[in-house]
């Protein structure tokens, strides 16, 4: 069951100038999972609805992402998924479809309850590789459709705009003539940092540790340089430990670590949905390469972290700080080296990030952005609005 805390509530209605909340969320069984969340309320130009379709497959960091791209939701392990195969509507309004049928006829039932919600707005986190998306997306349920760009556009022509999550896909869309923008994702850390319990450096075992850094991200592939960088620096700070918090080909990275004989300085944390309680206990973040993950890039930011970032990286886009980007392996490790050894460096640059961060990157300043896009894409009072395809059943 999804439910919405207090705060993330007050933090919802803040972020989205909506009051009073309800939210429905349509979701169809299946692997991967997509899911459809209804936010109702109050919009700009009579807008009643938005509708967010998402696809696990399609964002690298899976439903954690989403948490933190919208800034409103809790952990993935509170949705709720109907095991009987039977549509329900339950307490919170969540509404859960019917595996039955074929991607069509599944694809058809979404759009359905959909249009009949009345929604006026549907953004689409996912790829035309989404069966049932696409399908969705190709039956307009909702009079202005936004593909949100996680790594692959979909077609131009079930869309009346694009929003894309990095500069660098802005700059690569295969559809330069329609409307776009780049907004980038957000985080509501600051208001997990006031609820969370924080791990302690002697609950790790760490407490001899005088600098602690961190990588938020599973290790992709490719990232052996990156790899040896942590080597190098743990080499020339016999007192440093690194924490690895994500997934990625442990086995063989332990074994390198080993190898070189700093491996007792090193915590392999495995994948983590949420990093906030390890945010108290470290003093640097250091992002990989070559990654595509960013949400554990902006929390370290949003909790005054200094992050060292590769030249041209997406976490580079956000961090935006040319003495924290490196634009080879070597300046990396003079980068992390200084912020090792000189704490009012590190202070500078950790304060830098954080006010990057309530600048750029908190929750009602993504609703802000996706409100204006969507605010352009309306038709004004002397346009008709596309004719949504009837439908098939």
């Amino acid at each position: 069951m999804l439910t919405l805390s207090p705060s993330i509530r007050r933090e919802t209605e803040a972020g989205w100038r909506m009051c009073p909340i309800e939210l429905e969320i349509y979701c169809c069984p299946m692997i991967p999972h997509p899911r459809w969340t209804i936010f109702n309320g109050p919009l700009l130009r009579g807008l009643t609805q938005i509708v967010a379709v998402a696809s696990v497959k399609s964002m690298k960091s899976g439903l954690a992402r989403v948490r933190h791209f919208w800034g409103l939701l809790e952990p993935f392990e509170s949705w709720f998924f109907n095991p009987s195969n039977t549509p329900q509507s339950t307490a919170s309004g969540a509404i859960v479809a019917s595996t039955e049928g074929d991607f069509i006829e599944r694809g058809e039932r979404i759009a359905t309850a959909v249009r009949s919600a009345g929604v006026s707005v549907a953004l689409y986190h996912t790829d035309l590789s989404d069966q049932i998306a696409a399908y969705v997306a190709s039956r307009r349920p909702a009079p202005i459709q936004v593909n949100v760009n996680h790594g692959v556009e979909m077609a131009a022509d079930l869309f009346d705009g694009f929003i894309h999550l990095t500069q660098s896909g802005l700059k690569r869309t295969r559809f330069s003539l329609h409307p776009a923008a780049w907004i980038p994702p957000s985080s509501d850390i600051e208001s997990q940092l006031h609820l969370a319990s924080f791990q302690t450096r002697q609950n790790l075992g760490i407490e001899s540790a005088s600098t602690v850094s961190a990588t938020f991200a599973a290790l992709p592939h490719g990232s052996l340089n990156f790899v040896k960088i942590v080597i190098e620096l743990l080499k020339r700070f016999p007192h440093h430990f690194h924490l690895f918090a994500g997934g990625g080909d442990v086995r063989s990275i332990r074994g390198l670590i080993h190898s070189e004989g700093v491996l007792p300085r090193v915590r392999f944390l495995g994948p983590m949905t949420d990093v906030t309680s390890l945010l108290g206990l470290i003093d640097v973040c250091l992002a990989p390469f070559p990654s595509v993950e960013t949400t554990g890039v902006l929390d370290a930011m949003g909790a005054g972290k200094p992050v060292v970032v590769k030249q041209g990286a997406e976490a580079d886009e956000l961090v935006d700080e040319k003495e924290l980007s490196a634009d080879s392996d070597a300046a990396y490790i003079r980068i992390a080296d200084r912020l090792f050894r000189d704490p009012a460096f590190r202070l500078k640059l950790g304060d830098a990030a954080q006010s990057r961060f309530q600048l750029e990157f908190r929750p009602e300043r993504f609703a802000d952005r996706v409100l204006n896009f969507i605010e352009g894409l309306a038709p004004s009072d002397s346009e008709s609005p596309r004719t949504n395809p009837p439908s098939s059943q």
